[in-house]
This record gives structure tokens, C-alpha cells and sequence, in this order.
């Protein structure tokens, strides 16, 4: 949990050796222990509006290396 607290800086709301909750804008995401010890594999997304995503992008950057430069896709019209 320390990718979400150092490197993108949510703040904890509660955090236990089951539970950690991160405030993040008007959202609240928890993470909770799988007592089975499962490896699970999770992916998070973010609505960003588009005129912060500049923003966001140049805030993220500084932190962590992007995987697609743009963000966008472009979808043909037949």
C-alpha cells in the first residue's frame, strides 16, 4: 500500500492488519486482506474530466512512468 501513499500521496483514511481505506477526490477505495492468500491481480481506473487531463497526467508523470503517452484511442468511422 505504499505505491498509494508515497508515490500518488492518497491520504489514509483507516488502515488495520486487514484493511487500508484511501480518500481520493469524493471516493473511497479500499483494499481488504483475502484470508485464502489468493493471488489476485487488480486494475484501477480513474475518471479524469477532460479539460484536468492535462493536469493529471503531468502530476502522474512526475511520479511514475506512463504506459501510453496520449491515453486516447481513435476508433475508425466506416
Amino acid at each position: 500500500m505504499q505505491f498509494y501513499e508515497q508515490f500518488l500521496q492518497f491520504k489514509i483514511l483507516s488502515a488495520d492488519k486487514n484493511c487500508v481505506s484511501f480518500n481520493i477526490g469524493e471516493s473511497v477505495l479500499e483494499f481488504t486482506k483475502d484470508d485464502k492468500e489468493n493471488n489476485h491481480y487488480y486494475h484501477i481506473a480513474f475518471n479524469i474530466h477532460s479539460n484536468l487531463f492535462k493536469m493529471a497526467k503531468e502530476w502522474l508523470s512526475k511520479r511514475i512512468e506512463l504506459l501510453k503517452e496520449d491515453g486516447y484511442f481513435q476508433q475508425k468511422v466506416q
